[in-house]
């Protein structure tokens, strides 16, 4: 399977899942708003979700996959491949019950680091959270052996299963708003997109059980030893937790801080967080799961890394500027557009749309930061990520706490830009240093995206500017103007890619 076949697949699925998540974040808007109960419910989620993002989105998968590529014949399973596989898959899940049990008996403690000032929100909203959360937690182990597999076969050139699988979580969430809907259900509405992503987890597991049993090879689950191969996988994989989860740990400090701030704040950066996961999810993941065992294998036969970076890297750059460009120019439009309606007012929608209109400033460098950190993956360095990862976490918390005493809620936001572009520009740097990738390739490929970026700025202010809609307009006008818009922009996008010959880098 070719790589922009693979990569196509893995985008569709994805895409498949963000669509879903739109429609589950509509039905979380209209029925929680941006208030307590939708702040309660998205500080639970953090902690599982962080296990999703790690898991499933990239430091797992980062560590796993070039060892694992290591033992196998091509992409074939061998006696010892199999042997590392069942080892790993035991100790793995065997720390990840663990931990779920240990986060089920200390949740409260663990609520009062992640968010301090839930305790004087008064009592039953502090134990309404310690409730949803330990609710939800049981999905870490869905997730986590979904990610799994999922990892063995991605190793294998197989991207479907784990492309779509993530799409049923949010099945799960449908599902429990419906029930609700058709019941007369008479507790917290909190509960039921909890016990909805419980039930979506069940349903990630089952697809991958589904897929991962058609293959000609079992994993089972045998004593769990620390053998060297073991040993080595979870030496890579800490750090690279780390390494790979810059943008996660940035996300969970602003949880901290915002959970103090306004009502609402909590909800203000979940909902733009999740319009800017979009495109870096559908565009970026996509294209660094399958760029990892491509420029595993090259390492592998001794081939060039930089031929194969570079196939990705300018494309990756013009489509992150338009999607910066579209959600920047109009972002309290969208914001409007998809929430606004139930629980979810007017002052919701502006203080969303600003956050989202900051948070897409920094989509270049997360959809880049992606492609970038394979380089390192890919030849088993972990350590330089980290230390470059832990000095920009440490930026961060820094402008998190100065510029929230001046921008309240939008200072967080502001710092999480900052401190991501800091990342990539230090990565950068230092596979240009090491010779891995060409500088002047690199520059033409930046001069590219300055040129796209600023005709994709001019093209969107004419059309806002003609056709000049409003917050206030029909929600069909509003619909219609996104719509048209996005197709301009990417007509543009695409016009550069062909002008700047891109597609036959790819």
């Amino acid at each position: 399977m070719n790589f922009l076949k693979s990569s196509a697949i893995v985008a569709i699925g994805t895409l498949s899942s963000r669509i879903l998540g739109f429609v589950r974040d509509l039905l979380i808007a209209r029925f929680l708003g941006a208030g307590i109960n939708s702040d309660i419910l998205f500080i639970g989620l953090r902690i599982p979700n962080t296990f999703r993002q790690i898991f499933g989105e990239g430091a797992f998968n980062l560590a796993f996959v070039p060892l694992f590529k290591k033992y196998c014949d091509d992409k074939n399973i061998n006696e010892k491949s199999l042997i590392f596989l069942e080892q790993t898959f035991s100790m793995f899940m065997l720390a990840i019950v663990a931990i779920l049990i240990i986060c089920e008996i200390f949740m409260p403690q663990i609520l009062d680091i992640l968010a301090p000032s839930l305790h004087t929100r008064g009592e039953d909203v502090y134990n309404l959270a310690v409730n949803v959360s330990r609710i939800l937690m049981p999905y870490i182990l869905f997730v986590s052996y979904m990610t799994f597999m999922g990892a063995v076969l991605n190793s294998l050139g197989k991207f479907a299963a784990m492309a779509f699988a993530p799409a049923m979580v949010n099945v799960g969430y449908i599902a429990a708003f419906i029930a609700y809907s058709l019941s007369n259900f008479e507790g917290n509405i909190t509960y039921i997109p909890a016990i909805g992503m419980v039930f979506g987890g069940f349903l990630q597991f089952l697809v991958m059980y589904i897929s991962i049993k058609r293959m000609p090879f079992i994993i089972k689950f045998v004593k769990p030893v620390l053998s060297p191969e073991v040993k080595l996988l979870f030496r890579k994989f800490v750090p690279t937790i780390l390494g790979s989860g810059i943008v996660i740990l940035n996300s969970l400090v602003s949880v901290f801080l915002a959970s103090g701030l306004q009502k609402g704040s909590v909800s203000f950066l979940f909902y733009s967080d999740r319009m800017v996961q979009l495109p870096t999810a559908l565009f970026g993941t996509a294209i660094a799961t399958v760029l990892l065992p491509t420029l595993t294998q090259k390492l592998k036969e001794n081939n060039d890394l930089s031929s194969a970076f570079m196939k990705v890297f300018g494309i990756t750059l013009l489509i992150s500027a338009f999607c910066t460009t579209f959600m920047y120019l109009n972002a309290d439009l969208i914001i409007n557009t998809l929430f606004e309606r139930g629980a979810f007012d007017r002052d919701a929608t502006l203080k969303t749309g600003a956050s989202l209109a900051l948070m897409a400033l920094s989509i270049p460098a997360i959809m880049n930061l992606k492609i970038v950190s394979v380089i390192f993956y890919a030849q088993g360095n972990t350590k330089l990520p980290t230390f470059i990862a832990a000095a920009s976490f440490s930026l961060n918390l820094v402008l998190c706490l100065i510029l929230m005493q001046y921008f309240d809620y939008l200072g967080l936001v502001m710092a999480g830009v900052i401190s991501i572009y800091f990342t990539i520009v230090v990565q950068l740097i230092i596979v240009l240093k090491e010779r891995v990738l060409m500088a002047s390739k690199v520059f033409k490929a930046l001069v590219f995206y300055a040129i796209t970026q600023s005709a994709l700025i001019l093209s969107i202010k004419i059309v806002g500017d003609l056709w000049n809609i409003g917050l206030d307009s029909a929600i069909i006008f509003k619909l219609l103007y996104l719509i048209a818009v996005g197709l301009i922009g990417a007509a543009i996008t695409f016009m550069f890619v062909v002008l700047f010959k891109l597609y036959k880098k790819v």
